[in-house]
């Protein structure tokens, strides 16, 4: 091995070592641990659908959604941008669209 390949395994390992989850990280997001890097990664069905992301947090609303506004249909239409809507205990988008006035 070369110099240059060792200086980048090493970086390297120390990336991997500092980004491991620590045990209060695993108890904020609902008692999930990352997989080691000896096992391939999955993550269970459940997990998305937990607080772990916020969406069922009703008081934190997630960040914007960066939408595409095409051009204005006719003369006189106004735009109304996406927004999130609280509806059945999770977070959901509401599209942008062209409202006549």
């Amino acid at each position: 091995m070369s110099i240059k390949s060792i200086k980048l395994a090493t970086i390297l390992s120390a990336a991997l070592a500092l980004g491991t989850a620590s045990a209060d990280a695993a108890a904020r997001h609902g008692e999930y641990t990352a997989p080691t890097p000896s096992h391939s990664y999955a993550m269970p069905a459940d997990f998305h659908d937990s607080d772990a992301f916020g969406f069922r947090d009703r008081y934190h609303r997630p960040a914007p959604r960066i939408e595409i506004r095409m051009r204005m249909p006719h003369r006189g239409y106004h735009w109304h941008a996406g927004n999130w809507n609280w509806q059945r205990g999770h977070w959901v988008w509401a599209s942008g669209f062209w409202n006549f006035r």
